[in-house]
């Protein structure tokens, strides 16, 4: 994504990039003020429609090339949209566009953001730029991906976990009465319905019968510590049959706190 003033040469940084595989877009910016805070808005050169800068944000960018010309300077809505960019973790890099390279009296002090001097007619600069924002991008989606495995790892590594149970409510009595004999007491039962794809169930009501497609279904849940999972696994076993239903939900749970209490963890659950 390009962003930029109205007026500027930013339009022509597309003529000097021939990879198809590389899309860009184009956009104008403008500041508004409501109730005393500065929003930002973006539009496609030549349209009339106008977009937040939540919305464009909310896309999915891979990168930002922010074009400045030399002759404005860079000024305090440049800078607060370039705080707003790095809120959002976009990688991004600063072009400053001049009609004369050796014009250097535009100065831009900003940790952390590579600015390049272009000259965006000629094409002088921008492949550079290009390829330091590529870069940027690359590194960034690196980045991504080790905290995602991080999260990942932790969820794996949480000592509890949520257990769902789904099962017709005439066998609540015998899975109730399984889990007591495995000691798990502290239960919650949800009354829920049930879609089955293929198998169609009749029920009689005052004498007529009716094809049910969303059967009454018992679910039960219980929060313990993973190394009781093949405990609440054999629990079930010993009542398998055809109203049991053959999965059982797993989910890490961080935390467990008795409000009341205060108490954490493995105090919380009993």
């Amino acid at each position: 994504m390009i962003i930029g003033d109205t007026d500027s040469d930013k339009n022509m940084i597309i003529n000097h990039i021939n990879d198809k595989n590389i899309h860009l877009s184009v956009f104008d910016y403008k500041k508004i003020n409501i109730d005393n805070k500065n929003h930002y808005l973006f539009k496609i050169p030549g349209k009339d429609e106008y977009k937040s800068s939540d919305e464009i944000f909310s896309q999915g960018l891979d990168g930002i090339i922010f074009f400045i010309e030399n002759q404005q300077g860079f000024k305090d809505d440049d800078q607060e949209l370039n705080d707003l960019i790095v809120k959002n973790s976009v990688p991004h890099v600063i072009f400053i566009n001049r009609e004369d390279l050796s014009n250097t009296n535009q100065k831009i002090d900003l940790e952390d953001v590579f600015i390049i001097p272009t000259m965006a007619r000629e094409g002088i600069g921008v492949i550079d730029g290009l390829r330091i924002l590529i870069k940027l991008i690359e590194e960034s989606t690196k980045k991504n991906i080790k905290k995602f495995d991080n999260k990942k790892l932790s969820a794996e590594q949480s000592q509890f976990c949520k257990l769902s149970i789904l099962f017709h409510p005439i066998e609540l009595e015998n899975v109730k009465k399984s889990l007591e004999n495995f000691g798990f007491s502290n239960i919650t039962l949800i009354e829920t319905k049930f879609i089955e794809k293929i198998i169609k169930r009749k029920e009689v009501y005052r004498a007529s019968s009716y094809d049910i497609t969303l059967p009454s279904k018992m679910e039960i849940t219980l929060i313990t510590e993973r190394e009781n999972i093949p405990y609440v696994i054999q629990a079930m076993e010993n009542i398998a049959n055809e109203n049991i239903y053959e999965k059982m939900l797993i989910s890490p749970v961080d935390e467990v706190i008795r409000i009341r209490t205060g108490e954490k963890g493995e105090r919380a659950v009993d």
